[in-house]
Parts: structure tokens; sequence; C-alpha cells
């Protein structure tokens, strides 16, 4: 069996579809599930520790790890962000300290999702890191492409780099120079420029005990038989006499306002809630949860597809955050308190509606709704577009589910979604 520790849901979701679609039975779990036992070729845990600090970040990724390895698991993957947001240092010294072992890859490149490396820079679509639209993100501003650097300052061990030359000499010249880099550090970052590099690098990397990095490795990294059989299917039974589709938005990254406008002029009925009344008046606020509750259930429960989205215009999201802070809360808690708002109308909907067809745009909102409509696990069921799957739920009542990273997708993601839910694909 195989493990993976995911700081993140949609990472969970995004690692846990590339092992599915290759015939592995993949269920993707929360910290809340850890001791439940699932029939599983890879198990996924999510320890939604991306906007934690670095010690909490710690002792959830090696408590995951440890458990992991306690069921039977042989090989680890610390999954992290494909942009390396997050406490990386911590996850990645986490699953080194439990296993025992002293080096591990990291892979971070992500070709079909435009995440390249070369020289140690990372690059988003042709851009440099620092100078892509992940430089300002709100929690974890990226002001730097190096990777080795940016992974050296949160760690105390070693690390070193393996360039495209040497993967462009192929496999074994990889492997002789991991066996090298043993003796002198304990993360190698390999360059990524495309496919053709992530394949012979899947191959040159496929023995080792503990990987790190993005989740594009897993889709070409050679593996034994999977014992449990191909499970990957459009069958959606679980949620086929659910009434309309609910989908929900938090985040504010340029992938996903897109999205929202293309499903508003192609159908989707669309609501936004208002952010900065969350951190107003309560009386307001208490007016809006209403308003929205009424107008998005009687659309759902009418077999319509609606949107759901917090206020993302540069202006509305500046008063947001001018508000939030008057009432003395930091970036990370305004953030957080649009997602849980978010989550609590998802919930108040879904009881009302009996609705058990739900999309989520952003990592941070998907991981409070799953909490709010108290998602524990789920099985990865299909792939909608790279690093994206429908899910089924395996907490009763069965949900349909789809978790977005707000930087994934093309623009008409949503409406390819709801495709696939109504099982029209």
């Amino acid at each position: 069996m195989i493990g993976v520790v995911a700081d993140d849901i949609t990472g969970a979701n995004d690692i846990g579809i590339m092992f599915g679609k290759r015939g592995y039975r993949t269920v993707v779990l929360s910290m809340d599930a850890l001791e439940a036992n699932y029939e599983a070729d890879v198990l996924v845990v999510d320890t939604d520790s991306r906007l934690d600090d670095r010690a909490t970040a710690y002792d959830k990724t090696r408590q995951a790890a440890q458990r992991l390895s306690a069921v039977g698991c042989v090989k680890l993957f610390a999954k992290t962000c494909s942009v390396f947001r997050g406490n990386i240092g911590s996850y990645f010294d986490a699953v080194l300290d439990e296993s025992g072992e002293a080096f591990a890859p990291v892979i971070l490149g992500y070709p079909k999702n435009g995440r390249t490396t070369v020289d140690a820079i990372h690059f988003v679509h042709g851009i440099k890191l620092e100078d892509s639209e992940f430089a300002n993100d709100a929690i974890h501003p990226m002001r730097e492409s190096d990777l080795r650097q940016i992974l050296q300052r949160q760690t105390l061990r070693q690390v070193s780099v393996i360039d495209w030359q040497v993967i462009e000499r192929g496999v074994e010249a990889v492997r002789e120079t991991l066996a090298k880099l043993r003796t002198t550090a304990h993360y190698a970052i390999l360059d990524v420029r495309n496919q053709e590099d992530l394949e012979v690098i899947a191959e040159a990397v496929r023995d080792e005990k503990i990987l790190c990095g993005s989740s594009a490795i897993a889709e070409v990294l050679p593996l034994p038989p999977s014992s449990q059989g191909n499970v990957l299917s459009t069958d959606i039974s679980s949620s086929s006499d659910s009434p309309g589709i609910l989908i929900l938005a938090g985040s504010l990254m340029p992938q996903t306002l897109a999205q929202i406008e293309y499903a508003r002029t192609h159908g989707v009925l669309c609501y936004e809630m208002d952010t900065v009344s969350i951190f107003g008046d309560s009386r307001l606020r208490l007016e809006q949860r209403e308003s929205l509750v009424e107008a998005v259930t009687s659309a759902v429960a009418s077999d319509r597809n609606v949107l759901l989205h917090a206020s993302n215009s540069r202006e509305d999201v500046r008063r947001t955050l001018d508000t939030g802070k008057t009432n003395g809360l930091s970036e990370l808690e305004i953030h957080r308190a649009i997602s849980r708002e978010l989550a609590q109308l998802a919930r108040q909907i879904v009881d009302l509606t009996n609705c058990r067809r739900v999309i989520v745009g952003g990592g941070d909102t998907s991981g409070a709704v799953c909490h709010a409509l108290g998602i524990r696990a789920a099985l990865v069921m299909t792939e909608i577009a790279p690093g994206l799957p429908l899910s089924l739920t395996l907490d009763p009542p069965g949900m349909s589910i789809v978790l977005k990273s707000g930087s994934f997708g093309g623009v008409n993601f949503f409406s390819k979604a709801i495709v696939m839910m109504r099982g029209d694909a």
C-alpha cells in the first residue's frame, strides 16, 4: 500500500486522481478518519496544515505518516503545493523523521498544469514564480523562484539539486547522481522542464521509499499492480436523486475568477456573498445569510445549477480586508472567516434541499466545506481535468463532490464538472 500525506484537501485530491486513474483504489481522508479502516491501494491523508505554524504542521504530518506506516504503507509521499506554498521544510522533515530515512528526492514540476523547474528556478506557465500571481498570495506570497533557497530556509537538513543536464542524460545518470548525493545531502530537488523529464525521473526514483513534491510524478511513477482493481468510473448513482448542483467559490485566483464569469455567461445562476458584511453589523450579516439561503435553496430545489461566490472585485477585496483589520483580525483570520461563512451557507443549503452534488473552488474553502458537511473520506472516481477529480464521499449519505484548487482548471471547468456530475459526459 502507498501512503500520501498532503497539506490541504485539494492537494490530496490532486494526487489521489493521479493514482486513481491508473487503477488504484484511492481513498482521501481527513485527520479525523485516521483510525478508520478503508480498503485501498493508496491512502491519502489531508492534514489541513497549509495555513498552520511550522510546529503544528510538523506534528500533524508526522502523526499522519506514523498512521500510514502502521497500516502497512511501504512507500510514503509528502505531497505539497506545486508552487511550494506552506511549511515545506516541516512536511518533509516530519516524514523523514518518522520513517527513519535520511534522503528524499523532491520533484515539484507539474508540466500539465504549467509548473516547470529549470536550474532549480520554478516557473508557472513560463513565468518565474516570483513574477507570477502567486507572488501576491494573501497568506504565502512567493517572492522567490529558487526552490533550493526556499526549502533550505525551512530545514536544517542539506538541500541539493539535480539539474536538467543530468536528467537529459537518462535514467542511469539520474540514479548515479542520486546515489552520490545521499552521502552529502538529505533532499535533492530535480529539474522538470517537460513531461519527458518527468518520465525519466519517475523511472529513476521508482524504488525510493520517500518522495516529496507535487502530484505530477505519481501519474508516471512505475508501481506494482493494483490489488483492489480499477474503480475509476463515472457512476454517480449514490447522488443521482439529488436536485440541482451547488457550486461554492472562495478563491481569488485569476483562474477561479475566470471560471466564475464563464459559468455566469453559460447558464449557471450566480449569487455573490458580500464579504464586507461578514465583518460589519451582525444584523446585516444575518440578513444576508437568510437571503442567500432562501434564494439558493429555491434554485437548487428547482434543479438549477447555482454558484455562490465570495466578493472578488479588487475594490471589494480591499474593503473586506480593511473592515476585518479594523476589527482586529489578521489577513489569515479574515480569509478563514470568509471560508467558514461559505461553508456554513453550504451546510444550511444542503440540509434544506438534500443536495448531494457539490463543487468547491479554493483550497481553504474546500477544507471548510468538507468540515461543515462532515465529509471525512472520499473515494476518487474519475478525472475532470488534470489534478481535479470527481469523488464519492464514504460518509453517509453519499455525495458527489469536486474540490478544486483555486489556480487549477480551464476557464470552463465548472461547466465541465456539472456535465460530469449530471452524467452527460
